[in-house]
């Protein structure tokens, strides 16, 4: 849940990221990304909460973030979040 309101603060649903080689490599449950496919932020997000999409996570990260390859913006934008929340044994 924390990706999705992170990603929402920043990302709108009708944005189109492009998919770098990175989501297809990450390990576990995934939505099937592939390079270079491009996909709205609205379908990463359905993908993440109803499938529980590790590749759409991380795609997310990326697009957050800004930069190819790139999750830790997005895991200490997802720290932040936790600590303006009161949430002080939740660490990303």
């Amino acid at each position: 849940m924390t990706t999705a309101l992170v990603a929402l603060q920043k990302l709108p649903l009708d944005k189109v990221v492009t998919i770098s080689a990175k989501p297809s490599l990450i390990q576990g449950s995934k939505i099937g990304l592939r390079k270079g496919e491009q996909i709205s932020v609205k379908s990463l997000i359905q993908g993440l909460l109803i499938y529980s999409g590790n590749d759409a996570a991380f795609a997310l990260a990326e697009a957050y973030a800004n930069i190819p390859g790139d999750y830790q913006i997005f895991v200490n934008a997802m720290n932040d979040f936790a600590a303006a929340h009161h949430l002080t044994k939740t660490i990303y």
